[in-house]
């Protein structure tokens, strides 16, 4: 069971943005790096190299080829330990995009 918070007030949107509308979500997803006024960045002083071990039939499965055709599909990688054994991307999206 859920109480309504008292204290939240949801006001309609009237900016221009229109972030929650399907035609626009996607452009606002892939911009938000941009866009964000305040944001909490956190990176690590190290990175794991990861080198590509590359499974085809892991697209083939019908559950990940189910995910990967679905309209707001962006991304998708599949990693274990520090090899790279699945990646997919939409055409608008890709392996050099900022990803929030």
């Amino acid at each position: 069971m859920s109480i309504a918070n008292p204290d939240l007030v949801v006001l309609p949107i009237d900016n221009g943005v229109h972030w929650n509308l399907p035609n626009n979500r996607r452009h606002i997803f892939q911009n938000l790096h941009t866009i964000a006024r305040y944001v909490t960045s956190l990176r690590s002083p190290r990175a794991l190299p990861l080198r590509k071990d590359i499974d085809w039939s892991i697209g083939e499965r019908p559950d990940v080829a189910r995910f990967l055709s679905v309209p707001h599909f962006s991304g998708f990688v599949v990693a274990r330990g520090d090899r790279i054994l699945y990646e997919a991307y939409a055409s608008d999206f890709g392996p050099d995009r900022p990803q929030p």
